[in-house]
């Protein structure tokens, strides 16, 4: 969830169906002041779609992040998603195709990045995972934290520039600065 004022407030999530009959519906909702609006979600070609956070950086962008898996089972591999929103209607960004999870995004002054790990309950080894977004797109970043990491938060820096923070290994905590 995340809000830019009283009367400007979004939150998303997943409804869990707990099945492996029909795909899980994800919840987009907009709150205007007075009322709660569900938006219908974008096509994201993900069977299982979880969502992680919600980052409104104005009326006409918004972003979500999270993960998707192409078919229910342990061993699919979860995949990259961030889903935008352009005031007009929500879309699926085209991402890496590889094994990935992302559980924030942040904008800053044209500077956007999405942040995770690259953990898979059938694949025991992770490493943190992020995407930077150039004018061709959602790129994969190397990665500055050796070994099992995950970085799950992210806070743009008036001026520019954007933290993180995660853990690695037996949970030592992880801040980093991008600049």
């Amino acid at each position: 969830m995340d809000a830019r004022g009283p009367d400007d407030v979004w939150a998303a999530g997943t409804v869990d169906t707990d099945n492996d009959v029909h795909p899980d519906p994800l919840l987009l909702l907009h709150w205007n002041g007075r009322t709660w609006k569900r938006f219908p979600e974008p096509e994201t070609g993900e069977w299982t779609k979880w969502l992680r956070s919600v980052r409104a950086v104005a009326e006409n962008d918004v972003w979500i992040a999270g993960w998707g898996k192409r078919a229910p089972g342990i061993e699919e591999i979860r995949r990259p998603m961030l889903l935008h929103w352009d005031g007009r209607k929500w879309s699926s960004e085209k991402v890496p195709d590889e094994r990935g999870e992302l559980w924030d995004v942040a904008v800053n002054r044209g500077q956007a990045l999405a942040v995770g790990d690259t953990f898979a309950p059938a694949e025991p080894d992770y490493t943190m995972y992020a995407l930077r977004r150039t004018s061709s797109g959602w790129q994969r970043e190397p990665n500055f934290v050796e070994g099992e990491t995950t970085l799950f938060g992210l806070a743009p820096i008036p001026g520019g520039g954007i933290w993180s923070v995660g853990t690695a290994g037996d949970y030592l905590p992880v801040i980093a600065r991008r600049r």
